[in-house]
């Protein structure tokens, strides 16, 4: 899996019931969490920080929804931060990134944890997660997302615009993938969800 970028939006934070610890830092209610499985997990001190990145895929998860995406996000980040905290104390592990995944480059949901409340990227806070936006995509999407990644390579043409650049021949792409799953024309497009903030603290 590739590292992709981050996308937000706010919810009141009851809703996730988070709870102050003796740590000094935000436990959260991870009640509604489903099965995931670890793809990628990377710790270390990154620019003078302990920094986590986690990759996780959630088999089934057009079972589920974005409020469960979003709560196996933060467990998932919860539980992964301290568990290797404590494992590796000498890289006084501080921020966690975590990203799940519904096919390899499909993602559902991530989430941010910083115990030191520092954040990422300049932003300073506790706790960012976003979800996937609205309804779930159709099967259909995930698929497409799927082949369209396995096949780009090989049907990329000169940029017009743009010397020495190269970009997909749709016209060409399109119609293979769409005859492939044996779906419309109108379904197949260059993969993408919108997201939502549902948690900034």
């Amino acid at each position: 899996m590739k590292n992709h970028i981050l996308l937000s939006f706010i919810l009141a934070g009851v809703i996730l019931g988070f709870t102050a610890t003796a740590h000094g830092y935000t436990k959260p209610n991870m009640s509604k969490a489903v099965p995931y499985t670890v793809e990628e997990l990377n710790h270390g001190i990154f620019f003078d920080r302990g920094t986590v990145y986690m990759e996780i895929f959630v088999p089934n998860h057009l079972q589920s929804t974005p409020e469960q995406y979003a709560h196996t996000v933060i467990k998932a980040a919860w539980e992964t931060l301290n568990k290797l905290s404590e494992q590796y104390p000498e890289e006084d592990l501080q921020v966690i990134t975590v990203i799940a995944f519904a096919s390899p480059h499909g993602v559902l949901a991530d989430a941010v944890f910083a115990k030191d409340k520092m954040g990422s990227h300049g932003n300073k806070f506790e706790w960012l997660v976003n979800t996937i936006a609205g309804k779930m995509p159709p099967a259909e999407y995930y698929r497409v997302d799927n082949l369209w990644w396995e096949l780009e390579e090989d049907y990329m043409i000169p940029d017009p615009e743009y010397k020495d650049c190269y970009i997909v021949d749709t016209d060409t792409l399109v119609p293979i993938i769409a005859k492939k799953l044996n779906i419309p024309l109108k379904m197949v497009h260059f993969p993408y969800a919108k997201f939502r903030e549902y948690y900034k603290k």
